[in-house]
């Protein structure tokens, strides 16, 4: 999930049964507004109720959110998609904007405990099979039993852009109708200097999928063709066919660029200033470490017991490598970069603003010798 955005800036410039909501749209019902975005998790529910909790807890992070231009804002609103990843059966649609804050609507397999207070802007109500969410700000009436069909909405709107998918995730974005909802976030800052640099600032509609294993697939329509065009690009294939094919070098890259374009003038200069100072101390072992890398990827989501998701990637490292001067590169540059480090396992703090609205704590890089083939083990816990 960290890696979608990169992974989809390489794919825009290359040449190259969930369990749904009992609740349907009737004949002739409008769907407009459609959803301005949302997120698919297929597949059935790991264990009997699903985790509704965690994705309230997530939802109650959002009342921290402040635009689009702020980090910790962001980090919130990605913290209910990443959530939600770890619940198969999970839908997540951004139902549109007001005031400049998101309205969102998940439904989740499973019944939330009644007797777990709802807090914040945080609405709910549950079926037999389900429990619906709704984040709404403001004193507007809140009717929860119609997030239903507004979460059905989302496959809907996106039918044209379908990616036949049992498996993994989806992720959609309706940047036509972004732009009219959120009109300032892509006229300057780092939202518009992130989707520019993605190569889809035209677009009209993004839908990604990111399967268990293979090629990641992306799907669009632009606003430079007729609305029925939609263009489909697929990602690399797996060294490993169990896993996701993931180029990481170009990721790295890719992600570098992202992060410095989302910056104003002045913190890029500052960013590139203390970027290359680092480089000059780490470039070779860095390039070394990152080219080890195979064309792969594997990533699992859990709850961490605090409220916030425990992420988890495994990057498998090519045949032939010698797994203890890696680590001891990897232990070297990550400790020049703040990481407490023991052994082949290094630790960070994340900062306090982003640990409250990702609800975890500590960024964990291990480089495993042990494992068959050695790995990069990465987790957010």
């Amino acid at each position: 999930m960290l890696a979608l955005l990169p992974i989809l800036v390489l794919l825009a410039n290359s040449a190259l049964g969930q369990e749904t909501p009992t609740t349907k749209p009737s004949a002739g019902q409008p769907l407009s507004p459609p959803p301005l975005a949302g997120l698919i998790v297929h597949g059935q529910p790991q264990a009997p109720g699903g985790e509704p909790i965690q994705i309230q807890a997530a939802l109650t992070r959002l009342d921290s959110f402040e635009s689009l231009d702020d980090g910790a804002s962001i980090a919130a609103l990605l913290g209910v998609m990443v959530e939600a990843a770890s619940s198969p059966g999970t839908t997540v649609a951004i139902l549109g904007i007001e005031g400049g804050v998101p309205v969102v609507a998940v439904a989740t397999p499973g019944a939330r405990e009644e007797d777990i207070e709802l807090q914040g802007n945080v609405h709910a109500w549950s079926t037999e099979s389900h429990t619906f969410f709704l984040y709404q700000r403001g004193d507007a009436p809140v009717d929860v039993t119609e997030t239903g069909v507004a979460i059905d909405a989302l496959a809907t709107t996106f039918a044209a852009h379908g990616i036949e998918a049992e498996a993994g995730v989806e992720f959609m974005l309706d940047l036509e109708n972004f732009r009219r909802a959120w009109p300032d976030a892509l006229v300057d800052g780092p939202a518009r200097r992130v989707v520019a640099l993605t190569g889809l600032a035209n677009a009209r509609k993004i839908r990604v999928h990111v399967p268990e294993s293979g090629a990641v697939r992306l799907s669009y329509s632009s606003r430079a063709q007729t609305a029925d065009k939609v263009t489909t690009r697929v990602g690399p294939d797996p060294a490993d066919e169990t896993m996701i094919g993931v180029r990481w070098p170009s990721v790295f890259d890719a992600g570098l660029r992202m992060y410095a374009f989302a910056l104003g003038d002045e913190a890029r200069q500052a960013f590139t200033e203390r970027f290359q100072a680092w480089m000059g101390s780490n470039g070779n072992r860095l390039r070394g470490l990152i080219q080890a890398t195979e064309v792969a990827m594997d990533w699992s989501m859990t709850s961490n017991g605090q409220g916030g998701p425990g992420l988890s990637v495994t990057i498998p490292i090519r045949d032939g490598v010698n797994g203890q001067a890696l680590a001891d590169a990897a232990s070297a540059t990550l400790r020049d970069s703040g990481f407490a480090v023991q052994g082949n396992r290094a630790t960070l703090e994340l900062p306090a603003s982003l640990a409250a609205a990702v609800g975890a704590q500590t960024l964990v890089i291990e480089v495993d010798t042990e494992s068959t083939p050695m790995a990069y083990k990465i987790s957010v816990e």
